[in-house]
């Protein structure tokens, strides 16, 4: 089943339509980058954008620029939010008596986090440290303050065991 170039037109604008403060975030991105040749992540970080300042609309150049200016501020900030939670989970479950030597991170693949445990006693106490870095500090940091960050777990006997939602 084929998806046409109308069809898919139809599919995006009903997308923004009813979406429209992402429209207006990205409208205000490409905006910036079109004027500046550049944009700024949340966390300070530049990306030059050069061909986002042609005055060509039609110009693929120009369409590609301002589509990876909206791309970077976003995934800089997911970026951004999994390195801190990784960094501050660690340091948390190293720092408490109890999951010092029956936790560890073990391993981030993309936003996900994953920890290794000796004893499931402590899943708990492991997701209660992992949801206050990454739901409470992270956000903060990072300086999301509007939108509520929810963190989603599930764990397994092993690493191939059936995920348990959690």
């Amino acid at each position: 089943n084929k998806l046409t170039t109308m069809k898919m037109q139809s599919l995006l604008n009903r997308f923004w339509e009813s979406n429209r403060y992402i429209r207006r975030y990205y409208d205000k991105v490409e905006a910036t980058a079109h004027r500046q040749g550049w944009v700024r992540s949340a966390s300070g970080r530049i990306r030059r954008l050069p061909n986002a300042k042609i005055d060509d609309d039609r110009d693929p150049m120009q369409w590609r620029a301002l589509r990876q200016a909206c791309s970077f501020v976003i995934q800089e900030v997911a970026a951004a939010l999994t390195s801190y939670s990784m960094i501050h989970v660690d340091k948390r479950l190293r720092a408490s008596d109890r999951t010092r030597h029956g936790a560890m991170l073990i391993n981030q693949i993309h936003d996900v986090l994953v920890v290794d445990l000796c004893d499931e006693s402590l899943l708990e106490e492991v997701i209660g440290v992992m949801k206050y870095v990454m739901e409470v500090l992270a956000p903060r940091v990072v300086g999301i303050t509007k939108v509520p960050l929810v963190v989603d777990f599930k764990w397994g006997e092993t690493w191939y065991g059936r995920e348990m939602e959690v």
